[in-house]
């Protein structure tokens, strides 16, 4: 064979091998492109499902032990514009308090922390029912808002915001920590080696659709 037709096959594999190239790069970069728009958030309003969201709270005893337990959301909506959510408000039920943990005794039953944390040492629920947070912006990871508890209001931001998209809505989870003597929650140990620590942590779990 000369070496001119030898020269032309091997123009010709080097061009097949590259136009294939080509379209395994197109393919993948759709698949990408499809990938990314699955994932994106909708915009628009999403209704929090109440029955599969949950919010847990922790307050600590420092130096000796903690409390913690779960409290009801009652109703609540996620506001979403250009895949990041922008509003929205979340209605929080106070007299759904209810302890988890075991640091309970005799002396100390698990009664008498839920009637003590719905009294006017805590949180009042007789005259607060509920409690509220107003969601006015995002940023990365991070939600801004404002907390209201026995109608005191204070900006909040909430961290470690991760949301995903699903079918016909989203879940969330994120992390609010927050001083409780911001809010007249100003109850103080009588017993001096005990303090009642200032900070509240909610780790809060939604599910919402549109």
């Amino acid at each position: 064979m000369k070496k001119s037709n030898i020269a032309l096959l091997g123009l010709c594999a080097l061009t097949l091998f590259f136009a294939s190239c080509k379209n395994e790069a197109k393919k993948e970069e759709v698949a990408t492109t499809d990938s990314t728009a699955a994932n994106t958030l909708a915009d628009g309003t999403y209704n929090i499902d109440v029955a599969a969201s949950s919010v847990n709270w922790k307050g600590d005893m420092l130096g000796l032990y903690n409390h913690y337990g779960t409290i009801s959301i009652k109703e609540g909506t996620v506001d979403v514009k250009e895949g990041k959510i922008s509003g929205g408000n979340i209605v929080i039920d106070m007299s759904s308090i209810t302890p988890k943990d075991s640091a309970y005794g005799k002396d100390n039953p698990k009664e008498k922390l839920i009637g003590h944390l719905a009294s006017n040492d805590f949180f009042n629920t007789k005259d607060f029912a509920v409690s509220s947070f107003k969601i006015t912006g995002s940023e990365n990871n991070t939600v801004k808002g404002e907390l209201t508890v026995r109608d005191k209001t204070n900006p909040e931001t909430v961290k470690e915001v991760v949301v995903t998209p699903s079918a016909n809505g989203m879940t969330a989870s994120a992390k609010l920590i927050f001083n409780r003597q911001n809010y007249g929650v100003a109850f103080k140990m009588p017993v001096k080696d005990k303090v009642l620590s200032d900070s509240i942590q909610l780790d809060i779990n939604l599910t919402a659709t549109k």
